[in-house]
């Protein structure tokens, strides 16, 4: 999948799984994807939202990493405690302008999106 994204104020864009994925409450998950960012102007993290059992959202918790500007295909996983009161979570990827590099769009290229 290529993800392209424009702004003109360096702003924010998801990408998100359209259906909620069970979890056990208390344990973990983890999220990975294959990702080929050989984007200057963008780059990414994994995110998740957690859900309650009526489906109501318990917030986002967001990776501590970010893509690089690599030509290469890498697999890009990190893993999430899952809140007591979750009962599921869904995934998702958050895109970042880079200012410096900035020339109004950017692309990355993901596939084999997993839990």
């Amino acid at each position: 999948c290529a993800l392209t994204w424009t702004s003109p104020d360096q702003t924010k864009q998801d990408f998100a799984q359209g259906y909620l994925t069970p979890v056990t409450p208390g344990g973990q998950v983890t999220f990975g994807v294959w990702v080929r960012d050989d984007e200057a102007a963008g780059r990414a993290r994994l995110a998740v939202t957690f859900h309650d059992a009526a489906q109501g959202s318990l917030g986002n918790v967001f990776a501590t990493t970010y893509t690089d500007d690599d030509p290469a295909w890498v697999h890009v996983e990190a893993t999430f405690d899952v809140p007591a009161d979750a009962a599921f979570v869904r995934g998702f990827i958050r895109l970042y302008d880079v200012p410096a590099s900035w020339d109004g769009n950017a692309t990355i290229h993901i596939d084999d999106w997993s839990f």
